[in-house]
């Protein structure tokens, strides 16, 4: 995880999809998060949160490794969602 940094609550996710050659918006990432473990006051965003996208609703799939708060993985900036 070095050098990466950690995704929360509020954080903005960018979506790589398009509907025909109208681009997805991405959005801030909406949680739940973490309920016990912040960053800056805010929850540490975690994989399964959800993320605000004018497409359909985008999820966080892939978090980093062997990162885990109360057995769920650790999201970062970029971290790979359901649209990519």
């Amino acid at each position: 995880m070095k050098g990466k940094t950690i995704a929360t609550i509020g954080s903005m996710h960018v979506c790589p999809m398009c509907n025909g050659t109208v681009p997805h918006v991405g959005g801030l990432v909406t949680g739940p998060g973490s309920s016990n473990m912040l960053v800056n006051r805010k929850p540490v965003a975690l994989m399964g949160d959800i993320c605000v996208c004018s497409g359909p609703t985008d999820t966080i799939v892939k978090s980093e490794a062997g990162v885990f708060i109360n057995g769920v993985p650790v999201s970062t900036v970029g971290s790979m969602t359901t649209h990519g």
